[in-house]
């Protein structure tokens, strides 16, 4: 989008970008803070040392109106991480480290110019059927629509999605859950089908859980458990902080928690360049490099993912993404990570760690156990869980134990 457009039909508001965005990206070009997902993490603040499958016991030390309802049948159709926290297992999602905070940031916008300037545009790809046998659903989250999937009978379990993908990231393991449990897939926030907030701080951490809590309430499922991958992880966990009582299990995939995540982009910038490059230029900078180039920019993502994420599904998404508004939501996560992600933080420091049993996930070529050991820092029942040959599209890339690890921990 041309500097000092109007923002494209559909889209939030941007907010003004603050002199302290402004000041952060100076701290960042000084070698400031920061970090995140998506990496062949070794050791560092865990120090070297092996976490083993097993479960670990710590001590302890926004409302929205009355959302309305609506559904119709559905088509069929670390600064830490792996596994011994200091090999030198490479990532294959991973580029290479940068070590120099400007080099990557500029490495990054670079990359983006040259996709700019050798790629053609994309052609529109119709989106894959909802899952056989769910219900499409929309709710009214204070203005924002919220579209989720629902199916099956049983105890509820809802599912939320990461960046850059939609709710049909569960296609490989909904249906199965559908067999004895009432699954509810949702679309954050300017994902998929649903709409966008009215403001881009709508898309921090517990803004967001807030439009994910209208759509539970709404369906009325009561005690449920809650499962998020990547970004949706992020988000569920800033839900069973706000919504406590809502919860009876909690799974976490390949997200790091709230600041943790943070630590990782400052100490890992060539690895989490996406981030630098959402938060370092201006004026929505990034969003005019990738416009029109929505295949290759989200399709070098999706290929990291070895086949699992087929040309049919990957297509799927990135008509989705070439959207108006569509790129700039999902660059605003993170964006509005910094403020998001310490509110979070602070909410358990208020009101404690989290009681529930939590699981966290990683893949054995991406976080691995570092998704659990860094989630005791806010929980106090963790299970930490390694999913084998798998990078950071584990939903995806080996389906099957994910699918046999979340049952077995519901069963806890």
């Amino acid at each position: 989008m041309p500097v000092g457009s109007e923002p494209p039909a559909g889209r939030g508001s941007p907010r003004p970008r603050p002199a302290a965005r402004r000041i952060r990206r100076h701290r960042r070009a000084n070698g400031g803070r920061r970090s995140g997902f998506d990496t062949g993490f070794h050791d560092n603040a865990l120090g070297k040392q092996t976490v083993p499958l097993i479960n670990s016991r710590e001590a302890k030390p926004m409302t929205r109106a009355s959302p309305g309802t609506h559904e119709t049948a559905a088509g069929q159709q670390n600064n830490s991480l792996p596994h011994t926290l200091g090999s030198d297992t490479p990532m294959r999602f991973a580029l290479s480290v940068r070590r120099g905070a400007p080099f990557a940031a500029l490495l990054a916008t670079a990359a983006l110019i040259a996709v700019s300037c050798s790629s053609s545009h994309d052609t529109a790809v119709p989106k894959p059927a909802a899952f056989p046998g769910f219900q499409d659903g929309t709710v009214d989250a204070d203005g924002t629509t919220m579209h989720y999937v629902k199916g099956g009978q049983g105890p509820a379990i809802v599912l939320l999605h990461g960046w850059p993908e939609d709710l049909q990231a569960f296609q490989k393991i909904a249906p199965d859950l559908a067999k004895d449990h009432t699954v509810v897939a949702i679309d954050l926030p300017g994902f998929g089908d649903s709409g966008f907030p009215k403001t881009d701080d709508g898309y921090q951490a517990l803004a967001v859980a807030a439009d994910v809590h209208a759509v539970t309430r709404s369906l009325n499922l009561g005690r449920f458990d809650l499962l998020g991958h990547d970004w949706g992880g992020a988000i569920a966990l800033a839900y069973a902080a706000e919504y406590r009582s809502d919860l009876g299990h909690l799974a976490i995939l390949e997200a790091p928690p709230t600041t943790d995540y943070l630590n990782l982009v400052q100490t890992r910038p060539g690895t989490f360049w996406w981030d630098w490059l959402a938060n370092g230029p201006k004026d929505d900078l990034a969003e005019q490099l990738i416009d029109g180039k929505e295949s290759a920019f989200y399709g070098s993502f999706y290929k990291e993912a070895d086949g699992a994420i087929d040309k049919a599904e990957s297509d799927g998404l990135i008509a989705v993404f070439s959207k108006p508004g569509h790129t700039h939501a999902g660059l605003e996560y993170f964006r509005e990570q910094d403020t998001g992600n310490k509110a979070v933080d602070a909410l358990i420091a208020k009101d404690g760690k989290l009681t529930i049993p939590v699981l966290g996930i990683g893949g054995e070529h991406s976080m691995g156990p570092a998704i659990g050991t860094l989630t005791a820092r806010v929980a106090e029942h963790v299970t930490t869980d390694v999913v084998p040959g798998a990078n950071h599209w584990v939903l995806e890339e080996n389906p099957a134990y994910v699918l046999s690890s979340v049952r077995n921990f519901l069963k806890s």
